[in-house]
């Protein structure tokens, strides 16, 4: 007999649990962040906005070949002005806003060797919405392979 471990959506029976009602299912395979990479498949990029309306902010090199799932999201502070709280939260991208003068947006798409972050802006024009302000981007790459390292 074998063994196998099952985490079941509220109401499934981890007995007999169709893999679509499981949140974690070990004969399934799950998408994995590799670690000790070069480059890393996760992490943090810090991007200042310049005077001048970018559209590419930042690429992440990945290099695997193949276009792998991506997550990549805003880290912002939570309420930090108003509660005095200096939490902080991450907003996934799209992320789209209005600020001062205009509305923008920061996306990210992917392909086989990079993670591109983009930025627009309407009105467009010369003078970035956000410029000097500094983002930190927070990125995961997932792969096809989850290697386990077990201690």
């Amino acid at each position: 007999m074998s063994q196998k471990t099952v985490v079941t959506l509220q109401g499934y029976d981890a007995n007999n649990a169709e893999h679509e009602n499981c949140s974690v299912d070990s004969d399934y395979p799950i998408l994995g962040v590799l670690y000790g990479q070069d480059p890393p498949h996760f992490g943090i990029v810090e991007y200042t906005f310049p005077t001048i309306s970018p559209t590419l902010v930042v690429e992440i090199e990945h290099n695997l070949g193949y276009v792998p799932a991506t997550l990549v999201g805003v880290v912002v502070n939570l309420y930090a002005e108003v509660l005095g709280y200096d939490g902080k939260s991450i907003s996934f991208l799209p992320l789209t806003a209005a600020g001062v003068g205009g509305s923008y947006e920061i996306s990210s798409k992917t392909d086989s060797k990079y993670i591109y972050i983009n930025y627009t802006q309407a009105p467009p024009g010369l003078d970035c919405i956000l410029k000097g302000q500094t983002y930190q981007f927070k990125y995961y790459i997932f792969t096809r392979e989850l290697k386990r390292k077990l201690t």
